[in-house]
C-alpha cells in the first residue's frame, strides 16, 4: 500500500495562493508503518516570483531559505500547472491510495482554491483525504502523558484547551522542547510522516476513521497547604490545582508553575526541581 503525505505553504489563511508544496510517497512496511520511497518539493513560479505578492506572505522572510533550496536542487521552481501534472503522474505511477496531511482541511482548501484560481484540474480531489491530526488526537493528545507535557511547558490555549499543532506534537514525540517547525513543505511532510508512524506503533489503523476534537486541559480547584517548621510555626498557602491520576491510580494534584517558587523557601521535603509540581495524596 502506497500513500502520499502532502503539505502546502500559502501567502496567508485568507489569500491561499500556494507558493510551495511538497509531498512524500511512502510504502507500508510489515509492522504497519510507512517508509518514504519518493520525495518532491515545488516552489511555484507565479507566486514566488511575484515579489509584491510574496512580500505579503506570513513567512516571506524565509525567501533566502528557498533560494538555498533551489540552488541546491532540493526544490524545483515550476509553474503551477507543471507541478500539478507531476503530482498527478506520481499518483498514477505509484498507485497512491490516499493522501494525508496534518490539518488536512486546510491543505484540501488550498488545492481547491489554487485549482479554481489557475483553472486547473485538482490532482488530489479523487483520492481519500485523511487528516493525520485525527490519529494524533486519538493516540497522543488524549493521553495523560501529553496532558502532563502541555502542563509542564504551558501549551494551553486561552480557551483552556491543549495545543495540538504539528510542532507541539512532534516536540512531545522526540522529547525536545526546542524543536522549531520549518514551515517549508517537504520538511513539514517529514515530521508529519513521523507523527503518523508514531500513532501506528501506538495502535492506530490507517483504514480507521478517527475524530478530531479539542482536548480540554481541565479545570482548576482550590487546595489549602499548611506548612509547619521545626518550631511548629504554621504557614498557610491557598493554591489552584488540577486533579490528576498516576499509573497506579493514586489521587494527585498538580500546581500551577508560578506557585512552585513559594516552595523553594519552605521547610519541607517536597521537590520543586521539576515543573510542574505534583503532590500525591494517599487516601
Amino acid at each position: 500500500m502506497n500513500i502520499m503525505i502532502i503539505d502546502t505553504e500559502t501567502i496567508g489563511l485568507e489569500k491561499r495562493f500556494m507558493y510551495d508544496f511538497g509531498y512524500i510517497i511512502a510504502s507500508q512496511q510489515e509492522n504497519g508503518t510507512f517508509k518514504p520511497i519518493e520525495k518532491r518539493q515545488f516552489v511555484i513560479d507565479q507566486i514566488y516570483n511575484n515579489k509584491m505578492l510574496f512580500e505579503t506572505a506570513y513567512y516571506h522572510k524565509k525567501r533566502p531559505l528557498y533560494v538555498s533550496l533551489l540552488r541546491g536542487r532540493k526544490a524545483k521552481l515550476k509553474k503551477m500547472g507543471h507541478a500539478f501534472r507531476r503530482l498527478k503522474a506520481d499518483i498514477e505511477f505509484y498507485d497512491i491510495e490516499m493522501v494525508l496531511a496534518y490539518n488536512m482541511p486546510f491543505d484540501k482548501g488550498v488545492f481547491e482554491f489554487n485549482s479554481d484560481t489557475f483553472n486547473l484540474i485538482n490532482p488530489i480531489e479523487h483520492l481519500p483525504q485523511i487528516d493525520i491530526m485525527t490519529f494524533a488526537c486519538e493516540f497522543i493528545h488524549k493521553t495523560d502523558k501529553y496532558l502532563d507535557f502541555c502542563d509542564t511547558y504551558g501549551y494551553i490555549t486561552q480557551a483552556n484547551n491543549l495545543e495540538t499543532n504539528a510542532e507541539k506534537t512532534f516536540r512531545f514525540i522526540i522529547k525536545d522542547n526546542e524543536f522549531i517547525e520549518s514551515h517549508t513543505s517537504l520538511q513539514d511532510c517529514e515530521i508529519e510522516l513521523d507523527i503518523l508512524n508514531y500513532t501506528i506503533l501506538k495502535g492506530a489503523d490507517i483504514n480507521e476513521t478517527y475524530k478530531r476534537k479539542y482536548i480540554n486541559a481541565g479545570s482548576y480547584q482550590e487546595f489549602k497547604l499548611i506548612i509547619k517548621d521545626k518550631e511548629k510555626n504554621e504557614t498557610e498557602h491557598i493554591f489552584n490545582y488540577k486533579k490528576k491520576t498516576n499509573s497506579k491510580k493514586r489521587n494527585a494534584i498538580i500546581l500551577q508553575e508560578w506557585e512552585i517558587a513559594l516552595f523553594r523557601l519552605s521547610p519541607h521535603r517536597l521537590s520543586a526541581d521539576r515543573q510542574p509540581l505534583y503532590i500525591w495524596l494517599y487516601t
